[in-house]
Order: C-alpha cells, then structure tokens, then sequence
C-alpha cells in the first residue's frame, strides 16, 4: 500500500493509538480516572509526532543515499562491462582493427565524464575518475604506437605491455568502486 493511498488510515490509526494509551495509562486498579490531564495528554502527543516526523526525515535520507548509490553503480558498471569487452579483444586477439582505438575512445570516456559530473554533484572526490581517465588514454595512446598496416594492429608481439596496461586500468576502476562503496 502506498502511502499517499493509505494516509488517512495512518492518521486514524495515529490518533486512536494514543487515546487506547492515554486510557490505558490511566487504569488504575480497574477503576478510570475520571479527570483528563491535558499537560500529559498534549505532552505524549507531541512526543509521538516528534518521534514520527525524526523516523520519516531519517527513512527519507537513508532512502535518499541508497538511491544515489544504487544509481552511481548502474553508471559505473555499463562503464566497466564495456572496457571488460575490450578487455577481451586486447588479451585473446592478435590483430585489431585502427578503429577499435576510437570505438574505445567513444564508449569509455564520455560515460566516465558523465560520471565523473555525478561525483562533483554529490561531492565525492573524483581523483580516482581523473586516474582511470589517465590510464585509459595511456592504453589509447600504446595502442596507436603500435605498428599499424592497413587499418590492422598487430598486437600480438606486445601481449605482455597491453596487460600490464589493461591491468592499471582495472586497479583504477577498482578504485573508483572503493570510493563508490565508501560513501
């Protein structure tokens, strides 16, 4: 039930919970008091409206933070599922194609800007976003250092390089997933 749908019950419910309180607060021995103490009754009133407004502001914050996270999550692993494909184009092939470098430009880095756009907005520190956009374009730059015919890039003399680069990239995309979870 939606709350919007279920306000009024909760209001009702509100009310009727601290008139049974009051009454039962007030037994004594079976016989009810027949005199109504307003200071008391305004008192334990104003505690549970209190005590509500304190539980629904802090579910609205916990709920606020959980879907910032859960969000910076989705963006951050379309990001890193997309290097992870050029991942296994670098680690199993022996050629690659002279445009696979700007498809890798395209699909990586404006996302990481985007992202790192997300980190400025909810002030978390986006060194780590500025070191994984650093280590990629070290990889960019290795890739069209590499003897080129064709439009093809033979890679599979440098297999060793391309995976220490390949693994700077993942330390970094690590980091920034540390810094996502320690919000």
């Amino acid at each position: 039930m939606k709350w919007k749908n279920s306000y009024w019950y909760i209001v009702i419910s509100f009310f009727l919970g601290v008139f049974v309180s009051y009454i039962s607060l007030q037994w004594s021995f079976f016989d009810i008091k027949n005199e109504l103490d307003i200071p008391a009754l305004l008192l334990g009133v104003l505690t549970l409206i209190v005590g509500l407004y304190i539980a629904t502001s802090l579910q609205k914050k916990l709920n606020r933070n959980q879907n910032q996270l859960s969000f910076l999550i989705e963006k951050f692993d379309k990001i890193w599922v997309s290097f992870n494909k050029y991942d296994e184009l670098l680690s199993y092939g022996n050629n690659i194609d002279a445009d696979f470098i700007t498809s890798l430009e395209k699909d990586i880095l404006p996302p990481l800007s985007f992202l790192k756009n997300i980190f400025n907005a909810t002030n978390l520190d986006d060194n780590c976003i500025e070191q994984l956009e650093t280590e990629i374009e070290e990889l960019k730059e290795y890739l069209e250092n590499l003897p080129t015919t064709v439009n093809i890039i033979d890679i599979s003399t440098n297999h060793d390089d391309i995976k220490k680069h390949i693994n700077n990239v993942n330390t970094k995309f690590s980091d920034v997933f540390t810094t996502i979870h320690n919000k």
